[in-house]
């Protein structure tokens, strides 16, 4: 009887998982032989290095943008959760709105206001509200969220 058929009797290994535990059980004795030949305070393969310089410029140059700013970082993310105050109904044009304007609608950030803006210069006015299901992504139920406060004049 070989090697491996005794290692899988008593072990209860399949010939794969054999040749796995032999393969790392010869991987780790290297290594091991390569770590003890090694001559003592020989230099490591790779050099050290010191980020704590790195490290201070980053802080010293997060403290300086943030001392810029006009709000406390916290007050920032506090008024980016706030909930968007929506227009008057009927106030906003989306055949005239800028991007800006078309983000203060519910349900309307950034992308989609741009979205919109690029579909109307690509296709002209929107002749309803409908045509707004046009634009890529926007569906029936954005549509219901903004009806009352856009027009199409």
């Amino acid at each position: 009887m070989n090697f491996l058929s005794l290692i899988r009797e008593k072990a209860g290994f399949t010939s794969n998982e054999v040749k796995v535990v032999l393969f790392l059980s010869v991987t780790f004795l290297v290594g091991l032989a390569i770590k003890l030949t090694r001559a003592p305070g020989a230099p490591d393969a790779l050099p050290r290095y010191d980020y704590t310089r790195l490290d201070s410029m980053f802080i010293a140059q997060s403290r300086a943008a943030d001392s810029l700013s006009s709000r406390p970082a916290e007050q920032k993310v506090a008024a980016a959760r706030e909930p968007k105050k929506p227009p008057a109904a009927g106030s906003i044009n989306v055949n005239r709105a800028t991007s800006q304007e078309l983000q203060r609608l519910p349900g309307v950030g950034a992308a989609f206001a741009d979205r919109i803006v690029l579909y109307r210069k690509e296709h002209g006015r929107f002749a309803s509200v409908e045509d707004l299901l046009n634009v890529n992504g926007f569906g029936q139920k954005r549509l219901e969220l903004i009806r009352r406060y856009v027009t199409v004049r």
